[in-house]
């Protein structure tokens, strides 16, 4: 059988049967690994939708509380009510903006009651501020209007979550269209690819 010619600069094997057929392959290869990259990346924000997902129940959870919470400091003679520790780690964790608005008029009048108080008065109240502060180390009070900032807080946070689950949601979308195309490309190459072996099996 005589010898191939030399082969030159820019001359392709890919006339060959049997160059075709381990070209194919190499093309259903890369469209693999595209693929496999592709879900990989889906799987990726699929966990962060999930994650945000349970965040958003909290979210939820937690303006009704806070809701709750206000209708309590209109309603309470003291026109404040506490947060509760856990509310107040969530707004910490996710650097949400809280009321740091104080009631001057609430202030002023209470300095003003006590010092109309005697000295035993005055000792006697100093305990009882002295436990309430202890009490309130865990919960932080806020009136009415303080509570209605707490409260857009978390709806503009819950927005935000709602907007960034829809902008993953379009990802996923992309690159399951991706996956898909990269999985029938790799399939039609390596259809291909055992056509030319079968083809070159009977010029054999």
């Amino acid at each position: 059988m005589d010898s191939l010619p030399p082969i030159k600069g820019g001359v392709s094997l890919s006339g060959l049967p049997g160059s075709q057929s381990s070209l194919q392959l190499l093309f259903a290869s890369l469209q693999l690994a595209l693929a496999k990259t592709n879900k990989e990346k889906t799987m990726t924000y699929m966990d962060s939708i999930q994650a945000e997902q349970v965040k958003t129940k909290q979210v939820a959870s937690f303006i009704s509380e806070a809701r709750d919470c206000q209708v309590q400091a209109k309603e309470t003679n003291r026109q404040s009510s506490p947060m509760s520790a856990e509310m107040k780690q969530f707004f910490d964790d996710n650097q949400l903006s809280l009321s740091s608005s104080q009631d001057r008029a609430m202030l002023e009048q209470e300095i003003a009651r006590v010092e109309s108080q005697t000295a035993d008065q005055l000792r006697a109240i100093a305990y009882d501020t002295k436990a309430a502060t202890m009490a309130r180390q865990e919960d932080i009070m806020y009136s009415e209007s303080e509570w209605k900032h707490n409260i857009e807080s978390l709806e503009k946070y819950m927005e935000t979550l709602g907007t960034d689950t829809q902008q993953k949601m379009v990802y996923i979308q992309d690159f399951m269209g991706q996956y898909n195309s990269y999985l029938t490309g790799a399939d039609s190459a390596i259809k291909k690819s055992a056509e030319t072996l079968a083809n070159l099996a009977r010029i054999k």
